[in-house]
Protein backbone atom coordinates (compact mmCIF):
# COMPACT_ATOMS: atom_id res chain seq x y z
CA UNK A 1 0.00 0.00 0.00
CA UNK A 2 1.30 3.46 -0.81
CA UNK A 3 3.00 4.83 2.29
CA UNK A 4 2.05 2.09 4.73
CA UNK A 5 4.84 -0.47 4.40
CA UNK A 6 3.77 -3.97 5.44
CA UNK A 7 0.03 -4.19 6.06
CA UNK A 8 0.01 -7.87 6.94
CA UNK A 9 1.12 -9.33 10.12
CA UNK A 10 0.56 -12.92 10.74
CA UNK A 11 1.44 -15.45 13.45
CA UNK A 12 4.24 -17.93 12.84
CA UNK A 13 2.25 -21.15 12.63
CA UNK A 14 2.86 -24.60 11.19
CA UNK A 15 -0.45 -26.22 10.22
CA UNK A 16 -1.34 -29.84 9.56
CA UNK A 17 -3.28 -31.35 6.68
CA UNK A 18 -7.07 -31.51 6.95
CA UNK A 19 -9.04 -32.95 4.03
CA UNK A 20 -12.20 -31.18 5.14
CA UNK A 21 -10.83 -27.75 4.27
CA UNK A 22 -12.08 -26.13 1.09
CA UNK A 23 -9.53 -25.11 -1.51
CA UNK A 24 -10.90 -21.60 -2.16
CA UNK A 25 -12.32 -19.24 0.48
CA UNK A 26 -16.07 -18.57 0.19
CA UNK A 27 -17.35 -15.07 0.94
CA UNK A 28 -19.72 -14.80 3.91
CA UNK A 29 -20.09 -11.03 4.03
CA UNK A 30 -18.38 -7.82 5.07
CA UNK A 31 -17.75 -5.74 8.20
CA UNK A 32 -17.51 -2.00 7.77
CA UNK A 33 -14.56 -0.06 9.23
CA UNK A 34 -13.05 3.18 8.00
CA UNK A 35 -9.70 2.62 6.26
CA UNK A 36 -8.86 -0.80 7.72
CA UNK A 37 -5.22 -1.76 7.29
CA UNK A 38 -3.57 -4.24 9.61
CA UNK A 39 -5.82 -6.95 11.05
CA UNK A 40 -5.32 -9.43 13.85
CA UNK A 41 -7.41 -12.03 15.65
CA UNK A 42 -7.03 -11.89 19.42
CA UNK A 43 -8.09 -14.98 21.35
CA UNK A 44 -9.44 -13.39 24.54
CA UNK A 45 -9.85 -16.56 26.59
CA UNK A 46 -9.08 -20.00 25.11
CA UNK A 47 -10.83 -21.55 28.13
CA UNK A 48 -14.19 -19.99 27.22
CA UNK A 49 -16.64 -22.90 26.67
CA UNK A 50 -18.32 -20.88 23.90
CA UNK A 51 -15.86 -20.93 20.96
CA UNK A 52 -17.74 -18.22 19.06
CA UNK A 53 -17.12 -15.79 21.92
CA UNK A 54 -13.37 -16.30 22.21
CA UNK A 55 -12.01 -14.03 19.47
CA UNK A 56 -11.90 -10.28 19.00
CA UNK A 57 -11.12 -9.04 15.49
CA UNK A 58 -8.79 -6.02 15.67
CA UNK A 59 -8.23 -3.51 12.87
CA UNK A 60 -5.85 -0.55 12.57
CA UNK A 61 -7.13 2.50 10.69
CA UNK A 62 -4.84 5.27 9.47
CA UNK A 63 -5.18 8.32 7.25
CA UNK A 64 -2.41 10.19 5.42
CA UNK A 65 -4.16 13.58 5.67
CA UNK A 66 -2.33 15.80 8.21
CA UNK A 67 -4.12 16.15 11.56
CA UNK A 68 -6.72 13.54 10.60
CA UNK A 69 -7.82 11.04 13.23
CA UNK A 70 -6.64 7.44 13.30
CA UNK A 71 -8.40 4.57 15.03
CA UNK A 72 -8.15 1.09 16.46
CA UNK A 73 -11.31 -0.92 15.80
CA UNK A 74 -12.56 -4.09 17.44
CA UNK A 75 -15.24 -6.67 16.75
CA UNK A 76 -15.70 -8.60 20.03
CA UNK A 77 -17.03 -12.15 19.88
CA UNK A 78 -16.68 -12.00 16.10
CA UNK A 79 -17.66 -15.67 15.74
CA UNK A 80 -21.18 -14.90 16.94
CA UNK A 81 -22.04 -12.60 14.01
CA UNK A 82 -20.95 -14.71 11.04
CA UNK A 83 -24.50 -15.76 10.23
CA UNK A 84 -25.72 -12.17 10.15
CA UNK A 85 -23.07 -9.90 8.64
CA UNK A 86 -25.54 -7.59 6.90
CA UNK A 87 -24.89 -4.13 8.30
CA UNK A 88 -22.09 -5.35 10.58
CA UNK A 89 -19.57 -2.72 11.65
CA UNK A 90 -16.48 -2.58 13.81
CA UNK A 91 -16.44 -0.61 17.05
CA UNK A 92 -13.92 2.15 17.79
CA UNK A 93 -11.73 1.06 20.70
CA UNK A 94 -9.58 4.19 20.73
CA UNK A 95 -8.77 7.22 18.61
CA UNK A 96 -5.81 8.25 20.81
CA UNK A 97 -3.28 6.80 18.37
CA UNK A 98 -1.11 8.12 15.54
CA UNK A 99 -1.03 5.88 12.46
CA UNK A 100 -1.46 2.49 14.23
CA UNK A 101 0.30 -0.40 12.57
CA UNK A 102 0.42 -4.11 13.48
CA UNK A 103 -1.81 -4.12 16.55
CA UNK A 104 -1.91 -7.44 18.36
CA UNK A 105 -3.11 -9.12 21.50
CA UNK A 106 -0.56 -9.30 24.30
CA UNK A 107 -0.12 -12.85 25.65
CA UNK A 108 -2.01 -13.32 28.91
CA UNK A 109 1.18 -14.27 30.77
CA UNK A 110 2.58 -10.74 30.25
CA UNK A 111 -0.06 -8.52 31.91
CA UNK A 112 -3.15 -10.67 32.27
CA UNK A 113 -6.10 -11.07 29.88
CA UNK A 114 -7.46 -8.68 27.26
CA UNK A 115 -4.47 -6.43 26.67
CA UNK A 116 -3.65 -5.13 23.18
CA UNK A 117 -0.30 -3.71 21.98
CA UNK A 118 -0.40 -0.76 19.57
CA UNK A 119 2.80 0.24 17.73
CA UNK A 120 2.29 3.43 15.73
CA UNK A 121 3.76 6.31 13.70
CA UNK A 122 4.94 6.56 10.09
CA UNK A 123 6.72 8.75 7.53
CA UNK A 124 3.83 11.13 6.91
CA UNK A 125 3.56 14.78 7.99
CA UNK A 126 2.65 15.27 11.65
CA UNK A 127 2.52 11.51 12.26
CA UNK A 128 6.22 10.67 12.21
CA UNK A 129 6.75 10.29 15.95
CA UNK A 130 5.40 6.92 17.01
CA UNK A 131 5.26 4.90 20.20
CA UNK A 132 4.20 1.59 21.70
CA UNK A 133 1.04 1.65 23.81
CA UNK A 134 -1.07 -0.88 25.67
CA UNK A 135 -4.88 -0.86 25.55
CA UNK A 136 -7.07 -2.76 28.01
CA UNK A 137 -10.16 -3.92 26.11
CA UNK A 138 -11.75 -5.70 29.10
CA UNK A 139 -14.08 -2.81 29.90
CA UNK A 140 -16.40 -0.69 27.77
CA UNK A 141 -15.03 1.79 26.93
CA UNK A 142 -11.51 0.39 26.66
CA UNK A 143 -8.94 1.67 29.17
CA UNK A 144 -5.88 3.48 27.83
CA UNK A 145 -3.91 3.49 25.68
CA UNK A 146 -0.96 3.58 28.06
CA UNK A 147 2.31 4.57 26.40
CA UNK A 148 5.17 2.33 27.49
CA UNK A 149 7.96 3.17 25.03
CA UNK A 150 10.56 5.75 25.96
CA UNK A 151 13.20 7.39 23.77
CA UNK A 152 15.46 10.43 23.75
CA UNK A 153 12.58 12.78 22.96
CA UNK A 154 14.32 13.99 19.80
CA UNK A 155 14.28 11.16 17.28
CA UNK A 156 10.97 10.58 15.50
CA UNK A 157 10.96 6.79 15.69
CA UNK A 158 7.99 4.84 14.36
CA UNK A 159 7.10 1.27 15.27
CA UNK A 160 5.37 -1.51 13.33
CA UNK A 161 5.34 -4.71 15.39
CA UNK A 162 5.91 -5.86 18.98
CA UNK A 163 6.91 -9.30 20.26
CA UNK A 164 7.29 -10.36 23.90
CA UNK A 165 10.42 -12.01 25.32
CA UNK A 166 12.08 -12.11 28.73
CA UNK A 167 15.29 -10.53 27.52
CA UNK A 168 17.08 -10.15 30.88
CA UNK A 169 15.77 -13.34 32.56
CA UNK A 170 14.10 -11.52 35.43
CA UNK A 171 10.79 -13.34 34.97
CA UNK A 172 9.09 -10.36 33.29
CA UNK A 173 8.36 -10.29 29.57
CA UNK A 174 9.83 -7.29 27.78
CA UNK A 175 8.64 -5.53 24.62
CA UNK A 176 10.91 -6.26 21.63
CA UNK A 177 10.56 -4.32 18.40
CA UNK A 178 12.22 -2.70 15.42
CA UNK A 179 11.96 1.03 14.89
CA UNK A 180 12.87 3.34 12.03
CA UNK A 181 13.16 7.02 11.22
CA UNK A 182 13.92 9.16 8.20
CA UNK A 183 17.10 11.26 8.14
CA UNK A 184 16.97 14.99 7.43
CA UNK A 185 19.44 14.63 4.53
CA UNK A 186 17.83 11.48 3.15
CA UNK A 187 18.01 7.81 3.95
CA UNK A 188 16.85 5.97 7.03
CA UNK A 189 18.02 4.75 10.42
CA UNK A 190 16.76 1.61 12.08
CA UNK A 191 17.27 -0.31 15.32
CA UNK A 192 16.44 -3.63 16.91
CA UNK A 193 15.51 -2.63 20.46
CA UNK A 194 13.85 -3.95 23.61
CA UNK A 195 12.04 -2.07 26.35
CA UNK A 196 12.50 -3.36 29.90
CA UNK A 197 9.32 -4.34 31.73
CA UNK A 198 9.42 -2.48 35.08
CA UNK A 199 6.81 -4.74 36.67
CA UNK A 200 3.42 -3.82 38.08
CA UNK A 201 1.91 -1.34 37.68
CA UNK A 202 3.40 -1.32 34.18
CA UNK A 203 1.48 1.76 32.99
CA UNK A 204 2.77 4.26 35.55
CA UNK A 205 6.10 4.78 33.85
CA UNK A 206 7.64 4.53 30.42
CA UNK A 207 9.97 1.61 29.82
CA UNK A 208 13.73 2.00 29.36
CA UNK A 209 14.98 1.14 25.84
CA UNK A 210 18.01 -1.05 25.14
CA UNK A 211 19.43 -1.15 21.61
CA UNK A 212 20.52 -4.60 20.38
CA UNK A 213 21.69 -3.62 16.90
CA UNK A 214 21.52 -0.84 14.33
CA UNK A 215 20.10 -1.64 10.89
CA UNK A 216 16.83 -3.57 11.46
CA UNK A 217 14.01 -1.20 10.59
CA UNK A 218 10.39 -2.37 10.37
CA UNK A 219 9.48 -6.00 10.96
CA UNK A 220 10.76 -8.89 13.07
CA UNK A 221 9.82 -12.53 13.58
CA UNK A 222 10.90 -14.58 16.61
CA UNK A 223 11.86 -18.22 16.06
CA UNK A 224 13.63 -21.09 17.79
CA UNK A 225 15.70 -22.41 14.88
CA UNK A 226 17.26 -25.89 14.95
CA UNK A 227 21.00 -26.58 14.89
CA UNK A 228 22.73 -29.99 14.87
CA UNK A 229 22.81 -30.24 18.68
CA UNK A 230 19.61 -28.42 19.62
CA UNK A 231 18.09 -25.05 18.77
CA UNK A 232 18.87 -21.39 19.24
CA UNK A 233 16.82 -18.34 20.14
CA UNK A 234 16.67 -16.12 17.05
CA UNK A 235 15.00 -13.03 15.63
CA UNK A 236 14.51 -12.87 11.86
CA UNK A 237 14.64 -9.41 10.27
CA UNK A 238 13.15 -8.71 6.81
CA UNK A 239 14.82 -5.36 6.11
CA UNK A 240 12.55 -2.97 4.26
CA UNK A 241 14.63 0.20 3.89
CA UNK A 242 17.95 -1.65 4.04
CA UNK A 243 16.81 -4.42 1.64
CA UNK A 244 18.31 -7.44 3.33
CA UNK A 245 16.97 -10.52 5.07
CA UNK A 246 18.94 -11.25 8.24
CA UNK A 247 18.91 -13.44 11.30
CA UNK A 248 20.08 -12.43 14.79
CA UNK A 249 20.74 -15.00 17.52
CA UNK A 250 22.40 -15.75 20.82
CA UNK A 251 24.40 -18.87 21.61
CA UNK A 252 23.18 -21.14 24.48
CA UNK A 253 25.17 -19.23 27.10
CA UNK A 254 24.61 -15.82 25.53
CA UNK A 255 22.22 -13.07 26.49
CA UNK A 256 20.25 -10.47 24.55
CA UNK A 257 21.20 -7.87 27.16
CA UNK A 258 24.80 -7.74 25.92
CA UNK A 259 24.88 -6.50 22.29
CA UNK A 260 28.53 -7.58 22.01
CA UNK A 261 27.58 -11.26 22.12
CA UNK A 262 24.52 -11.05 19.85
CA UNK A 263 25.44 -12.61 16.51
CA UNK A 264 23.92 -11.96 13.09
CA UNK A 265 24.08 -13.15 9.52
CA UNK A 266 22.73 -11.79 6.24
CA UNK A 267 20.65 -14.43 4.46
CA UNK A 268 19.96 -12.43 1.29
CA UNK A 269 20.94 -8.90 0.27
CA UNK A 270 20.25 -9.00 -3.46
CA UNK A 271 19.20 -5.39 -4.00
CA UNK A 272 17.39 -6.29 -7.23
CA UNK A 273 14.80 -8.11 -5.13
CA UNK A 274 13.78 -4.86 -3.50
CA UNK A 275 12.54 -4.25 0.03
CA UNK A 276 11.83 -7.34 2.10
CA UNK A 277 8.25 -7.13 3.32
CA UNK A 278 7.78 -9.96 5.81
CA UNK A 279 9.08 -13.40 6.77
CA UNK A 280 7.41 -16.40 8.42
CA UNK A 281 8.74 -19.79 9.55
CA UNK A 282 6.95 -22.95 8.37
CA UNK A 283 7.50 -26.29 6.70
CA UNK A 284 6.48 -25.06 3.25
CA UNK A 285 7.32 -28.13 1.15
CA UNK A 286 6.25 -30.86 3.59
CA UNK A 287 9.68 -32.42 4.12
CA UNK A 288 9.56 -32.12 7.90
CA UNK A 289 12.05 -29.24 8.02
CA UNK A 290 11.57 -25.52 8.60
CA UNK A 291 11.69 -23.06 5.73
CA UNK A 292 11.53 -19.27 5.57
CA UNK A 293 8.58 -17.87 3.62
CA UNK A 294 9.36 -14.29 2.61
CA UNK A 295 7.99 -11.58 0.36
CA UNK A 296 9.83 -8.79 -1.41
CA UNK A 297 7.73 -5.85 -2.45
CA UNK A 298 8.36 -3.25 -5.15
CA UNK A 299 6.69 -1.38 -8.00
CA UNK A 300 7.67 -3.65 -10.88
CA UNK A 301 8.52 -7.24 -9.94
CA UNK A 302 7.56 -8.23 -6.41
CA UNK A 303 8.16 -11.83 -5.39
CA UNK A 304 7.17 -14.65 -3.05
CA UNK A 305 10.27 -16.55 -1.96
CA UNK A 306 11.09 -19.67 0.03
CA UNK A 307 14.49 -20.25 1.64
CA UNK A 308 15.22 -23.82 2.72
CA UNK A 309 16.73 -23.77 6.19
CA UNK A 310 20.15 -25.49 6.29
CA UNK A 311 21.09 -27.94 9.03
CA UNK A 312 22.96 -25.10 10.73
CA UNK A 313 21.60 -21.67 9.85
CA UNK A 314 24.73 -20.01 11.24
CA UNK A 315 27.03 -21.42 8.53
CA UNK A 316 24.99 -23.39 5.99
CA UNK A 317 23.60 -22.27 2.65
CA UNK A 318 19.98 -21.13 2.37
CA UNK A 319 18.65 -22.63 -0.84
CA UNK A 320 16.37 -20.09 -2.51
CA UNK A 321 13.20 -20.67 -4.53
CA UNK A 322 11.17 -17.87 -6.13
CA UNK A 323 7.71 -19.45 -6.32
CA UNK A 324 5.81 -16.43 -7.67
CA UNK A 325 6.94 -13.12 -9.15
CA UNK A 326 5.88 -10.27 -11.39
CA UNK A 327 3.70 -8.54 -8.78
CA UNK A 328 3.22 -4.81 -9.25
CA UNK A 329 0.75 -2.22 -7.98
CA UNK A 330 -2.20 -0.83 -9.85
CA UNK A 331 -1.44 2.59 -11.27
CA UNK A 332 1.37 4.80 -10.21
CA UNK A 333 2.12 6.56 -6.98
CA UNK A 334 4.97 7.21 -4.61
CA UNK A 335 5.55 4.29 -2.27
CA UNK A 336 3.18 1.87 -3.98
CA UNK A 337 4.35 -1.73 -4.08
CA UNK A 338 3.23 -5.35 -4.24
CA UNK A 339 2.86 -7.97 -2.79
CA UNK A 340 2.22 -7.89 0.96
CA UNK A 341 2.64 -10.67 3.52
CA UNK A 342 2.17 -14.41 3.10
CA UNK A 343 1.51 -17.32 5.42
CA UNK A 344 0.73 -21.01 5.15
CA UNK A 345 -2.48 -22.90 5.90
CA UNK A 346 -3.58 -26.55 5.41
CA UNK A 347 -4.16 -27.68 1.85
CA UNK A 348 -6.83 -30.13 0.72
CA UNK A 349 -5.42 -30.70 -2.74
CA UNK A 350 -3.39 -33.64 -4.09
CA UNK A 351 -3.78 -35.54 -0.80
CA UNK A 352 -0.59 -33.93 0.41
CA UNK A 353 0.54 -32.55 3.72
CA UNK A 354 2.10 -29.62 1.90
CA UNK A 355 0.35 -26.42 2.92
CA UNK A 356 -1.15 -23.83 0.62
CA UNK A 357 -0.26 -20.17 1.00
CA UNK A 358 -2.31 -17.01 1.52
CA UNK A 359 -0.78 -13.92 -0.10
CA UNK A 360 -1.86 -10.29 0.08
CA UNK A 361 -1.31 -8.31 -3.12
CA UNK A 362 -1.30 -5.05 -1.14
CA UNK A 363 -1.26 -2.20 -3.69
CA UNK A 364 -2.45 -4.39 -6.56
CA UNK A 365 -5.80 -4.78 -4.81
CA UNK A 366 -5.87 -8.59 -4.77
CA UNK A 367 -5.74 -11.50 -2.35
CA UNK A 368 -4.39 -14.87 -3.50
CA UNK A 369 -4.29 -18.50 -2.56
CA UNK A 370 -1.35 -20.55 -3.87
CA UNK A 371 -1.83 -24.32 -3.97
CA UNK A 372 1.02 -26.81 -4.55
CA UNK A 373 0.62 -28.81 -7.75
CA UNK A 374 2.71 -31.74 -6.49
CA UNK A 375 3.26 -33.61 -3.25
CA UNK A 376 6.99 -33.97 -3.98
CA UNK A 377 9.14 -31.94 -1.57
CA UNK A 378 11.53 -30.91 -4.36
CA UNK A 379 8.71 -29.41 -6.44
CA UNK A 380 8.14 -25.67 -6.08
CA UNK A 381 5.29 -25.27 -8.56
CA UNK A 382 2.06 -23.64 -7.39
CA UNK A 383 -1.30 -22.77 -8.87
CA UNK A 384 -2.18 -19.19 -7.91
CA UNK A 385 -5.85 -18.20 -7.63
CA UNK A 386 -7.24 -14.73 -6.92
CA UNK A 387 -10.05 -15.00 -4.38
CA UNK A 388 -10.57 -11.25 -3.84
CA UNK A 389 -10.04 -8.22 -6.06
CA UNK A 390 -11.17 -4.70 -5.21
CA UNK A 391 -11.79 -1.96 -7.75
CA UNK A 392 -9.67 0.61 -5.97
CA UNK A 393 -7.14 0.80 -3.18
CA UNK A 394 -5.03 -1.88 -1.56
CA UNK A 395 -5.89 -5.22 -0.03
CA UNK A 396 -4.13 -5.33 3.30
CA UNK A 397 -4.02 -7.95 6.01
CA UNK A 398 -5.14 -11.55 5.69
CA UNK A 399 -5.73 -13.33 9.01
CA UNK A 400 -7.36 -16.67 9.69
CA UNK A 401 -8.69 -18.78 12.58
CA UNK A 402 -11.69 -20.92 13.44
CA UNK A 403 -13.58 -18.18 15.25
CA UNK A 404 -16.98 -19.92 15.54
CA UNK A 405 -15.92 -23.43 16.56
CA UNK A 406 -17.24 -25.25 13.46
CA UNK A 407 -13.80 -26.83 12.74
CA UNK A 408 -13.34 -24.69 9.61
CA UNK A 409 -11.18 -21.60 9.54
CA UNK A 410 -12.57 -18.20 8.70
CA UNK A 411 -10.47 -15.73 6.68
CA UNK A 412 -10.56 -11.95 7.15
CA UNK A 413 -9.17 -9.59 4.50
CA UNK A 414 -9.04 -5.80 4.77
CA UNK A 415 -9.87 -3.50 1.84
CA UNK A 416 -8.51 -0.07 2.77
CA UNK A 417 -10.27 2.37 0.44
CA UNK A 418 -13.48 0.34 0.34
CA UNK A 419 -13.80 0.69 4.11
CA UNK A 420 -14.56 -2.96 4.67
CA UNK A 421 -13.25 -6.21 6.08
CA UNK A 422 -14.18 -9.15 3.88
CA UNK A 423 -15.12 -12.33 5.75
CA UNK A 424 -14.60 -15.73 4.12
CA UNK A 425 -14.95 -19.33 5.24
CA UNK A 426 -12.91 -22.38 4.26
CA UNK A 427 -15.98 -24.55 4.78
CA UNK A 428 -17.06 -26.22 1.49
Amino acid sequence: MASTLPLCACLVLVFFFDKSISQTPRLLGKISAKHPGFLSLFENDPRNPQPASRYTLLAASFNGIPFSKDYVYGVPKVGTILNNLAGASAKILTESVTWPNDISGVPEYVFGPNMVAIPDGFLVPFKKKGSISILNITSDPAQGPYKISDDDGKTEWFYHKVIWKDMDKDGLFDAVTCRATGKELGGFDGQLVWFKNPGAPFFQTTWVPHVIASGPDVYLTPAALPIPDGELDTILIPGYFFRRLSVYWIEPNGTWTNPDVVKSRVIDDNFEIGPFFDVQVADVNGDGKYDLLATSSNDRNGSLIVYELPDDFRTGQFKKHVIASGFKPKGFGRGKSSPGSAYVFPSATNNTSRPSIFLSGDDNGKAYILTPTSSEPNSWDYQMTTFLEVSSGPVGSIVSADVDGDNYKEVFVSAYEKGEINVFTLKP
